[in-house]
C-alpha cells in the first residue's frame, strides 16, 4: 500500500467512515493522524486509488482533502 490520501472530517465520523470503507471491500487502511483536527489518511494501492477518491467524494460524510502533514 504505497498510495496515501489525506483528508479531514469531523472526529465523530472517523469510525463511521472506517465502517463504510470496510463495507466496500477493504479498499484501503484508514488511520487517524490527528484526532483533534480530524486529519486522517487512507493507505491504498495504486490500482484502488481512484476508487478510494470516488468513495470519499460520495460518502454521506463531509470530507475535505488535505495535504500530507510535515513531519
Amino acid at each position: 500500500m504505497n498510495e496515501r490520501i489525506y483528508f479531514q472530517l469531523a472526529s465523530a465520523d472517523i469510525i463511521r467512515l472506517g465502517r463504510i470503507l470496510e463495507g466496500c471491500g477493504h479498499l484501503g487502511l484508514l488511520s487517524t493522524v490527528d484526532k483533534a483536527t480530524g486529519l486522517c489518511v487512507i493507505r491504498t494501492t495504486a490500482d484502488r486509488l481512484a476508487e478510494v477518491a470516488a468513495l470519499l467524494q460520495a460518502a454521506p460524510i463531509a470530507v475535505q482533502l488535505a495535504a500530507a502533514p510535515d513531519n
